[in-house]
């Protein structure tokens, strides 16, 4: 038996799970952490993406990430979800997949799309490189409505910072 810590005159017996909670919450972020990691990203253009002034490189490469509901818990609705950062990154946990989990419980596809953005001038990909990532996004997405259950009607956009106001364009 764990050993009991007096509090407030009381034994605490839980006071000795400490070490096993930590052990607990340690695998569940872990886990957590190698869902998220282990991403299914997909190319969101064939070969190399149009505009800038030079192709991307590897870390650059525009690209998307579906989240899907339960098959029998879908609206029929997805949501491009298009994260902020600054124009020089991109913040895709709290502005991506956060959001595209929120979705995928109200039975919504989410989207999270990598789009181009880079902080420096001669790689090219200022305005209008992201909102041509962004139009491709959503034709994507239409394609793929089929089969993965959403109206290509109902096809909406959210967008973080720099392509907050630019999807309004779309």
């Amino acid at each position: 038996m764990p050993a009991a810590l007096p509090v407030g005159g009381r034994r605490c017996l839980l006071a000795g799970m400490k070490p096993l909670a930590a052990s607990v919450g340690l695998l569940w972020a872990t886990c957590l952490f190698a869902a998220t990691a282990a991403a299914d990203w997909q190319p969101l253009w064939p070969g190399d993406a149009p505009g800038g002034r030079r192709p991307a490189a590897a870390g650059e490469a525009p690209q998307y990430e579906a989240y899907l509901p339960e098959a029998g818990k879908r609206s029929g609705a997805a949501v491009a979800i298009f994260p902020g950062g600054g124009y020089s990154g991109l913040a895709m946990g709290h502005e991506g997949v956060e959001y595209a989990k929120w979705l995928n419980a109200r039975g919504i596809v989410g989207v999270v799309v990598k789009y181009r953005v880079s902080g420096n001038d001669a790689a090219g990909f200022q305005f209008p490189v992201p909102l041509l990532d962004a139009r491709r996004a959503i034709r994507v997405i239409r394609s793929l409505a089929k089969e993965w259950g959403v109206d290509p009607a109902k096809v909406g956009v959210m967008g973080v910072m720099i392509l907050a106001w630019k999807s309004s364009k779309l």
